[in-house]
């Protein structure tokens, strides 16, 4: 092989290491670097387990995607109108799941959902279901209020640390009249990266080593 020859494809096969790396760190990085929290479960898929529009003077049904929507009722909408309500069936299991379609690492939670009730939100950890947050009751209010503040849709409940699940799970704690409603659920946080995501961001780290080493 020529001088010539034997140059080029040196520099070649340099140009595709470096290309490789490069594509790997700039296709992982956003994954494994922190961002500032966003609502992760935003339109993810939501079911309902149970009995649920249910009760009471009867109210208007939706579809149970509107928990996710990103969307809060006007403060004081009454419990039966725009948001997934029940009444309590004893003995019967009633809640809702969130699947977040995915691993994150969650910080901080708002919920809306009619006043005079407790709820608990629980989230699933290596096959265990542990408790996030116990939302409480809003007392001397009247319909859907917002938690943790009721005048600002904006304020998180923060955790005292971080969690990280695939999966939520929100239902009627004991305290309350037997009559539950919950318009909204926001999960603040981001995403955890793949094993597999973790290897490419880690090739690309060597492969960029390699080719500065070379270059010394």
């Amino acid at each position: 092989m020529s001088e010539t020859k034997f140059a080029c494809v040196t520099s070649l096969r340099k140009f595709g290491l470096v290309l490789f790396a490069v594509t790997a760190l700039v296709c992982v990085l956003p994954t494994v670097t922190s961002a500032t929290p966003v609502n992760v479960a935003l339109s993810k898929p939501v079911s309902l387990s149970g009995s649920f529009f249910n009760g009471g003077s009867g109210g208007t049904v939706v579809n149970a995607g509107t928990i996710v929507d990103g969307v809060f009722l006007f403060r004081g909408t009454q419990w039966n109108d725009g948001a997934v309500w029940w009444e309590l069936t004893p003995g019967t299991p009633q809640y809702i799941v969130i699947d977040l379609l995915g691993t994150y690492e969650i910080d901080s939670f708002m919920v809306q959902a009619d006043n005079n009730d407790e709820y608990t939100l629980f989230y699933w950890h290596e096959n265990s279901e542990l408790t996030a947050w116990d939302v409480p009751e809003i007392v001397r209010a009247e319909g859907m209020q917002t938690r943790p503040n009721p005048a600002d849709n904006t304020q998180r409940w923060v955790l005292s640390s971080p969690i990280t699940t695939n999966k939520l799970k929100i239902m009627g704690a004991v305290i309350g009249d037997s009559y539950y409603s919950v318009s909204e659920v926001q999960a603040f946080g981001s995403p955890v990266p793949e094993p597999t995501s973790l290897l490419l961001f880690g090739t690309g780290l060597v492969g960029l080593g390699a080719w500065r080493k070379r270059r010394a």
